[in-house]
């Protein structure tokens, strides 16, 4: 990761500070440029990850109605993947994201610890399409990246720390 982000952008009514979230996120983007904050990577602790899916999409959606944003938990994206290739829709698989402004994963955990090579390699692809034709992608995970390494196929592991890496305390 370029740049860590430490922050507590998050209430005990798990709403972002509006205030708080524009900051946090204008803060990475000015610190790694506009173009260097995709994939964006936010990681916390299980109860602060719960919601900060619908967090993100609720701040996003405030500052660009019109947004399209298509979200998935880690395990639902990978077995998702796995349909299209065991029935032979991978190309309409693909086809769905390229409407889309934003791809948000929460529980990125399950990719990098529980989907096997062939898997990685399939949303590696998506991930590079997305990032490529400037579509913000969002991780949302419960433990640094780094701790995974063992696990994660090596280019998708660069592609995650290539982009911005916020900490919610």
């Amino acid at each position: 990761m370029k740049e860590t982000i430490h922050t507590d952008i998050l209430k005990k009514t798990d709403t972002i500070v509006k205030a708080d979230a524009r900051h946090t996120f204008d803060t990475v983007a000015t610190a790694l440029g506009a173009e260097e904050h995709n994939p964006l990577v936010v990681v916390g602790t299980v109860e602060k990850m719960e919601n900060v899916g619908e967090i993100v999409k609720r701040e996003s959606l405030d500052i660009t109605p019109n947004l399209v944003i298509k979200e998935f938990t880690g395990q639902g994206l990978a077995e998702a993947y796995i349909d299209s290739v065991t029935y032979g829709y991978v190309a309409d698989f693909m086809e769905e994201f390229v409407r889309i402004d934003m791809l948000l994963v929460s529980e990125f955990d399950y990719v990098v610890r529980e989907a096997d090579e062939t898997v990685q390699r399939g949303l590696l692809r998506l991930f590079e399409g997305l990032v490529r034709n400037n579509r913000q992608v969002v991780f949302t995970m419960t433990q640094e990246p780094e701790t995974y390494e063992a696990l994660v196929l090596p280019a998708l592991a660069e592609l995650v720390s290539s982009g911005a890496f916020v900490v919610v305390k």
